[in-house]
């Protein structure tokens, strides 16, 4: 709707001066004995409800209802200012009343059917007041007598109606291409929504099969934590230090299990520090990948606090597996990491010294696809759906030797809970 109201107003400024100029025509060149005041304050009554249209926000998008309410209006102003200047310029004999159709044309691909309705109907009522109320001044007011002048009146009619048809045949024009443009972007957002309904779709049975697994593995994680436990007090030395390091990977995991379980609920995520969350988590991946060497830039104000969603652990750590995977393939063990808050975004840059080159369907999101050996092809889905939650952008580009994944996210999103509805 907000795509018709600002049609509106540009072809307003066109309609003002075409009615000021043919004003002129019929006043100066013709001396038709029109009645200069009323046409000339209907032409300024456009002028004024353009101009207060352009100050403020009264362009911008709302609600459907409203728009829907808001878009009939404003055809229905145009209608009577229209039927007012038909009215005032020979009603029934003025060749320009065919442009009552324009409306109707124009509400076709924007309203629904009850507005559309209304604006026909709006439209017909203005045509009739226009040819009742019509005093046919081009011919009363011309003092004539013969058949010549009587030609005459007749050529201008013509004329007039030559000039209705380039008028018409424009706007019509401008209406189909605002019908074609409208029906490009609603196949180009449902082909978006497709997509993000299989994404989703697959998403949300991997939830469930990793709920299920959660509470499957919750006690052999217990169990083989007693266990590790037990024999690092029966270890000395360099196989002590080596159990108690599977010990810390096994905590990993069972902490990774109960996150899925208490975690899935925003309301028993705890807020904290976003750089404490950024270096927990980073602490976190650089245990369970210590051949990795990561180089971090990390510039984050203090006091800023996030809610510490699991899914923005995941996020940044899928990342941070993609790019050691692809400095590995290539034999090297650097990661980059730089993240930094600017214009009330959260920025994270991941690079890594991988030769593979980026596909333009990198990020396309299909679930249980993997260019890598060994992988589950889901981290990229889920980073994917992850930013899109929380209204960010996430892209990644090639670099001269390796990748760059870059993803933003808005701040004051991140101390908001997330509820169900906001994930679909």
């Amino acid at each position: 709707m907000p795509d018709l109201i600002r049609l509106l107003w540009t072809l307003r400024w066109a309609s003002f001066c075409l009615q000021l100029f043919g004003l002129w025509l019929a006043l100066s060149v013709f001396h038709l004995a029109f009645a200069p005041l009323p046409l000339i304050l209907g032409a300024a009554t456009l002028l004024l409800f353009n101009l207060w249209l352009s100050v403020g926000k009264r362009l911008t998008p709302m609600g459907s209802v409203q728009n829907q309410r808001r878009a009939f209006l404003h055809l229905l102003f145009d209608i009577v200012q229209l039927t007012w200047m038909i009215s005032w310029s020979g009603g029934a004999v003025n060749p320009f009343t065919s442009l009552l159709l324009v409306p109707i044309v124009l509400a076709a691909p924007a309203l629904s059917l009850r507005w559309m309705g209304w604006t026909a109907a709006a439209a017909i009522v203005g045509y009739a007041v226009a040819v009742l109320s019509g005093a046919s001044a081009p011919v009363a007011g011309i003092e004539q007598s013969g058949h010549g002048r009587h030609a005459q009146l007749i050529d201008l009619h013509l004329w007039g109606m030559a000039v209705n048809f380039v008028l018409s045949a424009g706007l019509l024009t401008s209406g189909l291409i605002f019908l074609q443009r409208r029906l490009r972007t609603r196949d180009q957002e449902l082909a978006k929504l497709r997509v993000k309904a299989a994404r989703d779709e697959g998403i949300l049975g991997l939830a469930t099969h990793a709920a299920a697994m959660a509470h499957s593995l919750n006690t052999p994680l217990a169990t083989l934590t007693l266990a590790i436990d037990e024999l690092c007090l029966g270890l000395r030395g360099e196989q002590q230090r080596e159990a108690q390091t599977a010990l810390a990977l096994v905590d990993q995991c069972r902490d990774r299990v109960r996150e899925l379980v208490h975690q899935a609920d925003p309301a028993r995520q705890a807020t904290v520090m976003l750089d404490q969350f950024v270096a927990q988590t980073i602490d976190r991946w650089q245990l369970l990948r210590p051949e990795i060497e990561l180089r971090t830039r990390v510039n984050l104000p203090e006091g800023l606090r996030l809610r510490a969603d699991p899914a923005l652990a995941h996020l940044l750590q899928a990342m941070l597996d993609n790019a050691a995977d692809a400095s590995l393939a290539n034999r090297s063990s650097q990661v980059s990491l730089r993240s930094w808050v600017e214009r009330d975004l959260w920025h994270c840059e991941i690079e890594d010294d991988g030769n593979q080159p980026i596909g333009r369907h990198a990020l396309a999101g299909r679930l249980q696809r993997s260019t890598k050996s060994g992988g589950m092809g889901i981290g990229l889905a889920l980073s994917h759906a992850t930013v899109e939650q929380y209204g960010g952008q996430l892209r990644l580009q090639a670099r001269s030797n390796g990748a760059r994944a870059v993803f933003q996210l808005p701040v004051a999103r991140l101390s908001q809970s997330t509820t169900v509805g906001e994930r679909s």
